[in-house]
C-alpha cells in the first residue's frame, strides 16, 4: 500500500474510468442474467469493484469523495444494466436484432414492467450489498492516508 501525502487525482477522469470500470463489471452479471436466466449477487462485488478500479486507472482524486462517487456510479450502472441493456439483449435473443419498437412495445407490457422492476428492485439490494464491503475497504484506506488502496487482499 502506497502512502503519500496528497492525491493530485482529478473527479472527472476518475468519474470516467469509474464510468468504464463499472460497465465493465457489469458484463458477467448483464451475460448471466441475459443467457443463464439467473442474477448471482456475489457479481454485484465487482461492478463497485471495477468502478474503483477505473476511478484508480484514470488518476481520480482519493479522499472522502470517493465513496460516494463508487456508489453513486455502481447504481446507475446497474440501473442501465438492468432497465436498458438488459431487455435490449433479451430482444436481441429473442429476435435477431434490436428494434426500439420493439423496445418501447416490451415496456407497454405489463408483465414484463413488474418483473423488471422486481428485478431492478433485486439488482439493487444485490448492488448495495456488494458496495458495502468494497466501500468500506476504501473508507478504511482513505482513513490510513493510502492513495492506492487493495481492494480484495491486504497487506
Amino acid at each position: 500500500m502506497e502512502k503519500e501525502k496528497k492525491s493530485n487525482g482529478n473527479y472527472i477522469t476518475g468519474i470516467i474510468g469509474a464510468l468504464i470500470g463499472s460497465v465493465i463489471a457489469t458484463l458477467p452479471w448483464i451475460l448471466c442474467y441475459v443467457y443463464a436466466n439467473m442474477m448471482w449477487s456475489i457479481l454485484a462485488v465487482f461492478i463497485a469493484a471495477g468502478a474503483y478500479k477505473g476511478y484508480e486507472l484514470l488518476k481520480g482524486k482519493i479522499d472522502n469523495k470517493v465513496p460516494v462517487i463508487i456508489v453513486i456510479v455502481s447504481v446507475v450502472a446497474i440501473t442501465i444494466a438492468t432497465l436498458v441493456i438488459i431487455p435490449n439483449l433479451l430482444i436481441i435473443k429473442d429476435y435477431g436484432s434490436f428494434s426500439m419498437d420493439l423496445f418501447k412495445k416490451l415496456y407497454e407490457v405489463d408483465e414484463f414492467k413488474k418483473a423488471i422492476l422486481g428485478d431492478y428492485a433485486f439488482s439493487l439490494l444485490f448492488t448495495f450489498l456488494g458496495i458495502s464491503g468494497v466501500v468500506g475497504r476504501i473508507k478504511a484506506g482513505i482513513a490510513m492516508g493510502e492513495t492506492k488502496i487493495s481492494l480484495f487482499k491486504r497487506k
